[in-house]
């Protein structure tokens, strides 16, 4: 709905190694700011940028105290956090900053969901999890994300909903067939993976499910 794409700044929180960034400056996005904590994918980030004829300097590395100042007097009016909410332990301060800061029109988020995934996660104790991750402080659902809508008084431009749970199922079963070194369920696996879009569309739709 906005007729000038190119009005949009966008300020991407916790850009690890500037994938999104790089994709937006690609797209013709004029101004373009990736902040990241880690300084080794900083650096990393850097290296790629460079190669790809792209400004380092829209990468920058700050630590979380510093970006929710920068959050709050910042004038680029869209924010982007993907992947980045579930490791907030401040995510109400943070989004509270967003909310106070007028400059701010639009947020990109995205989260992991609580969903079928946790089951898996919680079998196959020995893969590395994608959403029970050490490192997550929250899992969200459809009705938590609608409470956080409600509780900061933001709307829904648009919504994609969309599920990984058999792919998930897929990666632990292929690496604990690789711990085992079990020919026969290699075959297993590689059939399994040729259906892996079918089953998540049959059983769970283009949608996220919840338990």
């Amino acid at each position: 709905n906005i007729k000038n794409y190119k009005k949009i700044k966008i300020l991407d929180i916790g850009s690890g190694s500037g994938y999104f960034i790089s994709a937006l400056t690609k797209q013709g996005f004029p101004e373009v700011r990736g902040i990241e904590i880690s300084n080794d994918q900083v650096r990393y980030g850097k290296k790629m940028l460079s190669k790809q004829k792209i400004k380092t300097d829209i990468l920058l590395n700050m630590k979380f105290s510093n970006i929710m100042e920068l959050v709050k007097r910042t004038k680029f009016n869209c924010i982007s956090v993907i992947g980045v909410l579930e490791h907030l332990t401040q995510m109400r301060d943070f989004l509270k900053n967003i909310k106070t800061n007028k400059n701010i029109k639009f947020i990109y988020l995205s989260v992991p969901l609580f969903s079928f995934t946790c089951v898996f996660e919680s079998i196959f104790d020995k893969v590395n999890n994608r959403h029970l991750a050490g490192s997550h402080t929250h899992l969200f659902t459809e009705k938590s994300l609608k409470r956080l809508l409600r509780e900061f008084s933001f709307k829904s431009h648009s919504e994609w909903w969309f599920g990984l749970d058999f792919n998930d199922l897929y990666r632990s079963i292929n690496v604990m067939s690789n711990k085992k070194k079990n020919s026969g369920l290699d075959k297993m696996v590689e059939s399994f993976y040729n259906m892996v879009d079918e089953f998540q569309i049959t059983h769970f739709g283009t949608s996220a499910k919840f338990i």
